[in-house]
């Protein structure tokens, strides 16, 4: 067997939204979003401070905005179980 150097790709470097979303949760740890066009939508809880974001993705620049929540919601139990949702 031969030893080929690994070397990581971008997210940028995909070519489909779908594929650009799976790369940047796969980067990021993030388990269930939606793919909506050229934006990727999830939610993240931050227990300490008792806020609740919902981060916005752009999948064309590979930039996220983040916009805090009105009320909090406690994170959900994933153990094991991703969710995808694609969105035409």
């Amino acid at each position: 067997m031969q030893n080929e150097e690994y070397t990581e790709k971008s997210v940028k470097d995909y070519t489909t939204h779908e594929e650009r979303a799976m790369a940047y949760a796969e980067k990021y740890g993030i388990c269930e979003y939606i793919v909506k066009g050229g934006t990727m939508v999830y939610y993240t809880a931050w227990p300490a401070e008792r806020t609740t974001y919902k981060v916005t993705v752009d999948l064309e620049a590979v930039s996220e905005t983040r916009e805090p929540m009105k009320r909090y919601y406690k994170p959900f139990k994933h153990i094991g179980k991703c969710q995808v949702n694609y969105m035409a």
